[in-house]
């Protein structure tokens, strides 16, 4: 609602078919606006910065203002204070733009604390055609370093992950308190991904299970759980806490159950002793541009099942 920003998700090429606002290419909320008008015959905003575009088209309204944002199917959000986190959890009926189930999406007043990565190029040499589109630079984790998908090409993903909503619960004024989900893409591994997403005080809480799929697993697995983050002053305050410091709040990263612990940025690696591949530690907010982030990598290997806990305190 302040910035009218969205999730970075899937394929961004930065097309803007109808761009009649003032307002910066990545403010969404002309567009809400005018489609709010256009389809719902509603309003949505009282700001008339935010109505030019519906203006241009000349659409009137009749309804009066909808204040409560409903539920997107496949990007489920939980908030909490002063902020809003999403769960990817999508039922694929046409191809697949990115391996990123159980991503999650974090923003704290406005910022975008735990970024999807973007696109940045379709088209660059290696390695960076399209690289932004798997599971490894995701919020989410790998299994024996496997994507959720079999890449098949530069835009082509097959044995498509497929996500189910477990359960959930909802608070007294009708939002979500928590949401479970799991996906299928490591089945062919004998492991299924489930994660929990809880607000709780002052940020979210964050529940990985590496479970057998179907039947007891007897193999040892590795898992890498990763975290995108702004490339902010950093300091581990214990060996699992991480404290970002940024211009105006600060956020601590907490994650029990992992063995190792590593920080990523743009291609090096800062802190730790895994290796880091030339692609992790980036985000693209608009196509064609990358700049560094921080990437958070905690690491377990063991037989299934495997838990990790995630705590963001704000």
């Amino acid at each position: 609602p302040e910035t009218g920003r969205t999730p970075n998700l899937g394929a961004n090429d930065g097309a803007y078919l109808f761009p009649l606002s003032g307002l910066s290419w990545g403010d969404f909320r002309p567009v809400v606006g005018a489609a709010a008008r256009a389809f719902l015959d509603q309003e949505v905003y009282d700001q008339p910065c935010l109505l030019e575009m519906a203006d241009w088209f000349d659409l009137s309204v009749r309804a009066p203002a909808v204040l409560r944002q409903p539920q997107a199917t496949d990007m489920l959000r939980v908030e909490s204070a002063h902020g809003r986190a999403f769960l990817r959890a999508a039922q694929f009926s046409d191809r697949p733009s990115h391996a990123d189930q159980m991503h999650v999406d974090v923003w704290w007043r406005g910022v975008n604390i735990a970024p999807d990565p973007g696109t940045y190029q379709y088209n660059a040499p290696p390695p960076w055609d399209n690289a932004l589109a798997g599971t490894a630079v995701h919020n989410t984790l790998t299994v024996d370093g496997q994507e959720q998908m079999t890449r098949a090409g530069r835009f082509l993903w097959l044995d498509w992950a497929q996500a189910e909503v477990l359960g959930h619960e909802v608070d007294q004024e009708g939002r979500l308190a928590w949401i479970t989900a799991e996906h299928d893409g490591y089945r062919r591994l004998g492991a299924r991904h489930q994660r929990r997403l809880s607000a709780i005080e002052g940020g979210w809480l964050v529940s990985d299970l590496i479970l057998p799929y179907g039947k007891p697993d007897e193999e040892t697995h590795e898992v890498h759980l990763r975290w995108l983050l702004p490339d902010w002053d950093w300091i581990f305050e214990e060996e699992d806490t991480l404290r970002l410091s940024g211009p105006d709040f600060a956020v601590k990263l907490s994650i029990e159950g992992a063995e190792q612990f590593s920080l990523v940025r743009a291609g090096e690696t800062l802190h730790g002793s895994i290796t880091a591949q030339p692609t992790w530690g980036w985000q693209s907010p608009f196509y064609g541009d990358k700049e560094p982030a921080l990437m958070l990598v905690a690491s377990y290997q063991s037989r299934l099942p495997i838990e990790l806990r995630t705590k963001w305190q704000f």
